[in-house]
């Protein structure tokens, strides 16, 4: 698949190298020289630019990606603009990092298809591994449903069910 990865802070570039090591086409985009250069060697293409212009974005042929992730951190403004002019090229996917839930909701109404909250789901998935030593793993579905993986208790160990 090709994902393109504009914002290239902590999240952004792990999620960018993942997803290049994970065999895909991998686009970086940020507008700090230095971060470009951290990841140019563990993506397929970083490109040292502002994505808050629409023109510049227009000139990557992003629209032609099969997923966009947003993750411009504390930029509210670039980030929602960003969105914005990816929604109005005709992006498929677009994925974008989400402040609070506010910002989330600008976010989709201009054209997100997803957000995520990175800090927010690292919270929870913390504080039950710490409230519930058992819970190994735990997917978040719907606002209270997840599924868990849970440690067996010793005595069904080796048992069928």
């Amino acid at each position: 698949m090709k994902f393109a990865v504009i914002g290239l802070g902590s999240f952004g570039s792990n999620i960018a190298k993942t997803l290049y090591e994970k065999g895909n086409e991998v686009l970086a985009v940020d507008e700090d020289k230095e971060k470009i250069d951290e990841v140019k060697n563990f993506v397929s293409h970083a490109v040292h630019m502002d994505a808050a212009d629409k023109e510049n974005l227009q000139a990557l042929g992003i629209k032609d990606m099969d997923v966009v992730i947003v993750s411009l951190g504390p930029e509210m403004e670039a980030s929602i603009l960003t969105v914005l002019y990816l929604n109005e090229m005709g992006t498929k996917r677009i994925v974008a990092k989400a402040l609070t839930e506010d910002h989330a909701k600008i976010l989709e109404s201009v054209g997100a298809t997803e957000t995520i909250y990175p800090e927010k789901d690292m919270a929870i998935k913390t504080a039950l591994k710490l409230s519930c030593p058992n819970v190994l793993e735990y997917l978040p579905l719907i606002s209270g449903f997840g599924i868990q993986e849970i440690a067996p208790p010793e005595k069904f160990i080796g048992k069928s069910l």
